[in-house]
C-alpha cells in the first residue's frame, strides 16, 4: 500500500512539473463603423524550443490564429456568424541575419516586416491585433448573445513521420455585448 501511494504521489508531482502549453489571452474587441476589430495576445508560445529551432532554420514555418464570432443556441449547436483566419509566416536569411515576416488574412497578404531578432519575432508572431472579422450589421442586439472565439496552431509536425504532432492552443472564448 505504501508503493502504490508514493507512486501516486511521485506520478502527480511530475504532472504538475510540466510545464504549460501556449494559451490564448487578453480577447478584447471594438466595434467601429458596423464592423467588429478582435485583438488578443498569446502566452507562453514559444517556450517549445522545437518551435524556435524551427523559426531559425531557413524554411518558412506558418503559424494560424482562427477567429469566429458565433451565436449562441439554447437547445442547438452554436452558429458561427463571422470566421476568419490570420497566418503569419517567417522565414530566416542567414545572409542577411533577417526574419522575413508575411501576414495573411485569409490567403490575402496584408503586412510583410523584416526583423532581426528572435525576441521581436516571437513578439510580433504572438500579438494580434484589430483584425476586422467583419461587418455586424445584422447581429441583434444583447449581451451574452454572441461570444468571439480564437484558437492558435502553432507547430505541424509529424511523430514518426505518421501521427500529426500539432502545438495549438485549443479554442478560447469571450462574450461580447453587441451594440
Amino acid at each position: 500500500m505504501k508503493k502504490l501511494f508514493f507512486v501516486v504521489i511521485i506520478f502527480l508531482l511530475s504532472v504538475s512539473a510540466f510545464p504549460k502549453g501556449p494559451e490564448i489571452e487578453d480577447i478584447s474587441y471594438f466595434f467601429e463603423k458596423q464592423h467588429i476589430f478582435v485583438s488578443f495576445f498569446l502566452k507562453e508560445g514559444f517556450l517549445n524550443k522545437d518551435i524556435v529551432e524551427a523559426i531559425d532554420s531557413t524554411k518558412p514555418i506558418t503559424f494560424r490564429y482562427e477567429i469566429e464570432l458565433a451565436k449562441r443556441k439554447t437547445l442547438w449547436i452554436d452558429k458561427t456568424i463571422l470566421r476568419t483566419t490570420i497566418k503569419k509566416t517567417v522565414q530566416y536569411d542567414n545572409l542577411t541575419h533577417q526574419y522575413e515576416i508575411t501576414i495573411f488574412q485569409d490567403e490575402k497578404v496584408i503586412e510583410k516586416k523584416s526583423l532581426t531578432s528572435i525576441d521581436e519575432v516571437t513578439t510580433e508572431l504572438s500579438m494580434v491585433k484589430e483584425v476586422n472579422l467583419g461587418s455586424t450589421t445584422d447581429l441583434s442586439p444583447g449581451e451574452n448573445v454572441y461570444y468571439v472565439r480564437v484558437q492558435a496552431i502553432l507547430f505541424k509536425g509529424f511523430f514518426l513521420l505518421l501521427f500529426p504532432n500539432d502545438v495549438d492552443t485549443g479554442w478560447k472564448e469571450k462574450n461580447i455585448k453587441t451594440p
